[in-house]
């Protein structure tokens, strides 16, 4: 069983950049949440991201309705797929499929905007952070805890108990040092693209340290 990040990993952009942009020319969001994202990018690429982080991130979206959200999702995703896919991955996701290895989105993204990634990819399962709706509403909070650091984790390990593997034999693909957590618990541990103090560990490590290129 393989595990994969999405931003930066198997997409060279944000994937909530794209969904926030989509929303924005689809006329569902307003300029000003776009103003947060640079913070929001150095933060990620220095391995600072916590929950309360992806929690503010959620409440940007309070109020929206599922069907607005989808609908958003699905365009920023189809954008993805043609602008900001990179083939590297593409082939290596296609690679282990054809091997009968599963492939699975683990990711503090949120829910509702990989999940039309998945299912393009034909990937087997999404680990992500998921949107608390009320009669189909938004409420700006996560359902659960945010999918970050040792929750991520948590949940990638019971995905793995679920389906009756042991992480020894499982793999991680990431470009973040925030995913530090998981990657040490896996058997393959993974590099893709990675942020400065993440090459630093993979290298100290022994990990493999990949370049994916479109």
């Amino acid at each position: 069983m393989m595990f994969f990040d999405v931003d930066h990993t198997l997409t060279r952009h944000s994937t909530g950049r794209r969904f926030m942009e989509q929303g924005l020319r689809m006329g569902h969001f307003s300029p000003r949440l776009l103003l947060h994202m640079p913070l929001f990018y150095i933060r990620y690429r220095m391995g600072m991201i916590t929950q309360r982080d992806l929690r503010k991130e959620v409440a940007a979206i309070r109020g929206r309705t599922r069907a607005e959200l989808t609908l958003i999702a699905d365009a920023a995703v189809a954008f993805s797929m043609q602008h900001d896919l990179f083939q590297d991955a593409v082939e290596t996701v296609t690679r282990f499929q054809a091997q009968g290895i599963a492939t699975v989105i683990a990711t503090s993204s949120l829910d509702i905007l990989v999940r039309p990634l998945a299912e393009r990819l034909g990937m087997d399962g999404v680990i992500a952070t998921e949107l608390e709706f009320e009669n189909g509403v938004a409420t700006g909070r996560a359902l659960g805890i945010p999918c970050v650091g040792d929750e991520k984790l948590r949940r990638v390990l019971e995905f793995i108990r679920q389906h009756n593997a042991v992480a020894a034999d499982c793999g991680f693909y990431t470009d973040s040092v925030n995913d530090l957590p998981v990657l040490s618990a896996v058997g393959t541990p993974v590099a893709v693209n990675p942020d400065p103090r993440l090459r630093r560990i993979a290298l100290r490590n022994g990990w493999q340290v990949l370049r994916f290129r479109r």
